[in-house]
């Protein structure tokens, strides 16, 4: 379908007794309705105006399993008299919005399926809250299962959430969120149960429409900025509920994370084992107390890492990811770690303790030559990588000794000898 001109979709959705549920849904100007069926909308340029009054109605629906629908470019916009549509809908095939620009109240509401986002600007206009149920107080909603993910986005509210996830699994790569509200969150994940507020109505699909399985959303280089709250997490009775970091970021916000009563930083929050980015988090919870949660990356090459069980992440155990000969652990601010030289690591090799290259602690020159040392952890990321020359040589190299035109990392240095000496010597020493 491709659309050279403007737009204009006007369409009474609601028929019947709402106090009795004796109704229909009417309707979305594009429906993809039969499995098999594909459809691709190109509106690039062109404005897709939605009007009329009711409750629920929009421009794109993907309906059912097998359906796949193909959104590319347009400005998409549903009136201020338009209240409970969704521009978009997918409720359980696969959905794919590219560079698309869209204004109105919801702007897009996953379901169940495959919705794919890439690039784009979404933006929740300012809608009368009492005329909203809390189910609805999202620009961009996952209610129940399936995949979303959204790709360098631009999400803005000017009331409620940003992104509302009440179900499925939400990675968030890139981009930007942020709310007006300062009642909401930009990103606010919940758990979708029978006797709270987010629970469906018995026209929205009833049980059908709780929760299924744990709701997680993933923060991958994203920025969460401008917000009184940046994220707060509701947690289930017999599901987990979670947002996890990596490589978030956070710019003037009032509050980073906003705890319930009794909730725990680690109930709400985790922070991805391969995050490489410092944070400096400022927590409160529903009392209006807040404190400040600092965490930096230690990366270790060659050694190994300890610390005593003292350190935790607001009361919980520190994880430290291991790949290879190098760990990564992130770690609070202050906590006292020891790095040790992984002699066992090189045990069958000619390969020997040179010293570190140290990045990120002042007193480096300290600590550069000892085998084994200590030093508490700074606000800021800190890096350390073994020197292993061979036992036959003077020179110092380490994590970038190059065989047949090729860098190798200090965890491929045993590599090095195993394909044979005669190598390195040709290459590093020289001929002869």
């Amino acid at each position: 379908i491709n659309i050279t001109d403007t737009v204009t979709y006007t369409g009474i959705w609601y028929h019947g007794d709402r106090e009795t549920n004796k109704y229909e849904w009417k309707n979305y100007a594009i429906r993809v309705k039969n499995e098999g069926y594909a459809v691709t909308i190109n509106a690039n340029g062109h404005n897709f105006i939605i009007n009329g009054h009711g409750d629920r109605g929009g421009a794109v629906q993907v309906d059912h399993e097998g359906c796949h629908a193909i959104v590319n470019g347009g400005f998409y916009e549903a009136h201020d008299d338009v209240y409970g549509k969704e521009i978009f809908y997918n409720n359980k095939g696969t959905l794919e919005l590219n560079d698309v620009h869209a204004e109105g109240e919801i702007l897009l509401k996953h379901r169940e399926g495959t919705t794919y986002v890439n690039g784009g600007v979404y933006k929740r206009v300012n809608v009368p809250q009492e005329l909203v149920g809390e189910r609805n107080k999202g620009a961009i909603i996952s209610t129940v299962t399936g995949t979303l993910i959204l790709d360098n986005v631009e999400v803005s509210a000017e009331t409620g959430s940003a992104l509302l996830v009440l179900g499925g699994d939400v990675t968030v790569k890139g981009g930007n969120l942020t709310t007006k509200d300062a009642n909401y969150s930009a990103v606010y994940t919940a758990v979708r149960e029978a006797d709270d507020d987010f629970a469906p109505a018995d026209n929205d699909g009833g049980g059908d429409g709780y929760s299924k399985g744990d709701v997680i959303v993933k923060l991958d280089s994203t920025t969460v900025k401008d917000s009184n709250n940046a994220l707060k997490v509701k947690n289930g009775k017999t599901v987990d509920s979670k947002i996890i970091l990596k490589d978030a970021t956070f710019e003037n916000n009032k509050t980073d994370v906003l705890l319930e009563d009794g909730q725990k930083f680690a109930d709400a929050i985790e922070v991805a084992e391969d995050n490489s980015k410092s944070l400096d988090l400022k927590v409160a919870n529903a009392s209006g107390e807040s404190h400040s949660v600092q965490l930096a990356v230690l990366t270790v090459e060659g050694g190994t890492v300890t610390f005593d069980d003292s350190v935790t992440i607001e009361g919980e155990k520190v994880t430290v990811s291991q790949k290879g000969d190098t760990t990564m652990t992130n770690l609070p601010a202050n906590a006292h770690v020891t790095v040790t030289y992984d002699e066992a690591a090189y045990a069958d090799s000619n390969l020997k303790f040179g010293g570190w290259t140290i990045e990120g602690l002042d007193n480096a020159e300290d600590y550069k030559n000892e085998k084994t040392f200590q030093f508490d952890m700074p606000t800021h990321n800190v890096t350390i990588k073994a020197i292993t020359p061979t036992t036959d040589t003077d020179d110092g190299i380490d994590a970038a000794t190059v065989v047949t035109g090729v860098a190798i990392g200090a965890g491929a240095a045993v590599l090095t000898y195993h394909i044979g000496t005669e190598l390195y010597a040709e290459q590093v020493l020289g001929k002869g």
